[in-house]
């Protein structure tokens, strides 16, 4: 007799045992599981001969008392033979060890295993009864795998997953077949699993939480079409049985397809590897901004840090440099699960930069920088060398702490800049080279497009080694998601233009795109010209809503202000219009890729050009051309060939700005 001694939980038991098995079968010797003779008590070998108390008894007792020889099986080939010639020559022996591996055998005699671990008929009972209640022949069945518990220490939490990581992966799955209809069974070993969060975030399909026992939730994964979950052998294990196919979740931020979900044949050969060669440990990351407001870069740090949290097991915290309260309006788009803190929050020392923001008044200017700002200085370098130490990766978001952040230490120091170096450089000289000599302190300085990058280069080519291109990048389905929220204002429901950005005219030039509009609306033959809708706010408001006034065009130019959830407006857009002087990498035009929007945009620098595919994916005006812009809005309204042919350009084109593909690229910096 082979005693097998267990190893693990239940289903590491299944697999050594499997092994172990096999080899016996084909060697044409008696086996028995230790474990399955007393516990586990959910599958038809727990009842066949030998594997009974008093077996299990007998192999215990014989091993601790030196009575039965003991072979210790490790992961390897090494000594195997002599091992196995051994076992073969006793007449009772103990296996153990988790290295047992007979693939080939397992194979061969798989029919035999899953017949030993076929379920008892009661389970088979009660989860015939659920999928009866739950779906049917034309539903598609998900399992989903939650592993919390162990898994938070477990090779560092590298296969620990929040539930917005399970559900990126749920979503893709849906996309996969449109029309049909779904059930999510979602098991694990969490007993605070936030159940509201799945059942209101897939209205799309029927959430099941089986409540199962071991057994009860394994048989129930094994009826499904698709499992998802971190690597386990219990996953593993509930694609054994033949009909489900699986997909392991992990950090490579790719996306998924059919072929990536693998039957258990193909999936158990590689199983060793996540444990032997594992990915590497999360990092702890610090995003750094000195302002967390409304503007462009804000919009783009918070979809970084959604992205890190959903496609990554990075610890992610937020630094903001200056508490500014009640105009911190996207605070509640950041995950819960982030910690934010602030570097300087004194009334005293926030009160005029606040005040700055809705008032012209810079009368107290010069008093705050005299007195107030060495004093936010020294409490931000000082915390900030109390704070760094604690994190792997510092990511400088709006290249604002060169001049603050410590460069000792062994962190990864990023600096991120969004915008033109040499419209920078032109606009305020001597500030530039500041900034690019603080550059001097970080590890890499992250441009926004091709653009930026060669003028990086041509700028400061000391610097070289350290620049690189990443797109700022969105996550599609959180975009479409926001896009079918419903707004309650009328005027979304009727044909209109859009414009989203901010009412700066110091970098934005909303202006021309009002003169363009207005030089659209008088033009003969033009008798159904949509409204002109703008989306958010800024200082240069007054100034534009003269312009618009002189124009007479009040009714027909609407300021909508600022909007926390833009996507619905931007989804039912005939038009999509951005009217810039300069850029880093505007995200509202890739926003607007995302949703197959027709984009008209000024050619500035740097960044529609290549969102815009140089002109293929959206039609490009000089900056400043009135006309051009005019003749611009008209062919995008009303040429169905040239709309065609720019839909065509964009479904291919806006792939390149995925954020799987690029939070990968920022991930391989550190």
């Amino acid at each position: 007799m082979i005693f097998v001694r267990d190893k693990g939980q239940m289903c590491n038991n299944i697999l050594q045992y499997a092994h172990v098995y096999a080899w016996t079968k084909e060697n044409h010797r008696h086996s028995m599981s230790m474990r399955f003779a007393y516990k586990y008590q959910y599958f038809k070998i727990c009842n066949t001969k030998n594997h009974n108390f008093l077996t299990y008894i007998a192999g215990k007792y014989g091993a601790k008392y030196k009575i039965l020889p003991v072979v210790t099986y490790d992961l390897g080939e090494e000594g195997k033979a002599e091992k196995e010639a051994f076992t073969l020559s006793h007449r009772n022996v103990i296996i153990e060890g988790w290295g047992v591996r007979y693939y080939d055998l397992f194979i061969k005699y798989k029919q035999d295993i899953l017949e030993l671990f076929d379920f008892k008929e009661e389970i088979h009972h009660k989860i015939n009864e659920l999928l009866a209640e739950t779906s049917d022949d034309n539903t598609i069945k998900i399992g989903v795998h939650i592993r919390r518990g162990d898994y938070l220490t477990f090779f560092n939490g590298i296969y620990y997953f929040y539930d917005y990581a399970f559900m990126h992966y749920i979503k893709q799955i849906i996309a996969m077949f449109p029309g049909r209809n779904f059930t999510v069974y979602i098991c694990g070993n969490d007993p605070e699993l936030n159940r509201k969060y799945y059942i209101k975030e897939l209205p799309e399909a029927k959430v099941v939480f089986p409540n199962g026992n071991a057994g009860e939730d394994l048989c129930m994964l094994s009826e499904c079409d698709y499992l998802i979950g971190p690597p386990s052998s219990y996953s593993l294990v509930a694609a054994m049985y033949g009909k489900a196919k699986l997909h392991w979740m992990t950090n490579d931020h790719n996306s998924v397809t059919l072929d990536d979900f693998k039957d258990f044949d193909t999936l158990f050969r590689t199983f060793d590897n996540y444990w032997i060669d594992p990915p590497k440990p999360p990092k702890k990351v610090l995003f750094l901004i000195s302002r967390f407001l409304d503007g462009g870069i804000d919009t783009v740090l918070v979809e970084y840090i959604n992205n890190f949290c959903t496609l990554t097991s990075h610890q992610i915290s937020l630094g903001i440099m200056l508490k500014m309260k009640e105009f911190e309006v996207f605070t509640n788009r950041l995950p819960k699960n982030i910690n934010v803190f602030y570097l300087v929050q004194n009334k005293l020392l926030t009160w005029y930069k606040k005040h700055s923001i809705m008032s012209k008044n810079k009368n107290m200017g010069p008093l705050d920088e005299l007195f107030l700002n060495p004093i936010r200085r020294i409490s931000t370098i000082w915390k900030l060398k109390k704070i760094t130490k604690q994190f792997d990766v510092i990511i400088d978001f709006d290249s604002t702490f060169g001049s603050l952040i410590s460069t000792k230490g062994t962190a990864k120091r990023i600096s991120f800049f969004h915008f033109s170096f040499a419209t920078e450089l032109q606009r305020d000289k001597r500030h530039m080279k500041r900034r690019l000599d603080n550059m001097k302190k970080y590890d890499h300085v992250v441009t926004l497009s091709n653009a930026m990058l060669e003028e990086a280069r041509h700028v400061a080519p000391e610097l070289e080694d350290k620049f690189v291109r990443i797109y700022n990048s969105v996550n599609l389905h959180r975009i479409l998601v926001k896009a079918k929220a419903p707004v309650e204002d009328p005027r979304i429901n009727g044909e209109y233009i859009l414009a989203v950005e901010r009412l700066e005219e110091t970098q934005k030039d909303i202006t021309t795109l009002i003169d363009a509009y207005a030089m659209l609306d008088q033009k003969p033959g033009i008798t159904s010209l949509p409204p002109l809708y703008i989306i958010g706010e800024g200082k240069s408001r007054d100034e534009i809503e003269r312009h618009i006034s002189e124009h007479n065009l009040n009714e027909k130019i609407v300021l909508l202000g600022f909007i926390e959830n833009p996507f619905p407006w931007m989804a039912k857009a005939r038009l999509i219009v951005h009217s810039s002087k300069f850029e880093g990498l505007p995200t509202v035009l890739i926003e607007a890729l995302m949703l197959n929007k027709i984009i008209v945009s000024s050619d500035c620098p740097t960044g529609p050009d290549e969102i815009l595919k140089h002109g293929k994916a959206g039609i490009l005006v000089p900056v400043g051309d009135v006309n051009g812009f005019s003749n611009a809005m008209e062919r995008a309204l009303y040429d169905k060939q040239l709309q065609g042919n720019l839909l065509h350009e964009i479904k291919k084109h806006k792939k390149t700005f995925m954020a799987e593909k690029n939070i990968s690229t920022l991930e391989q910096l550190f």
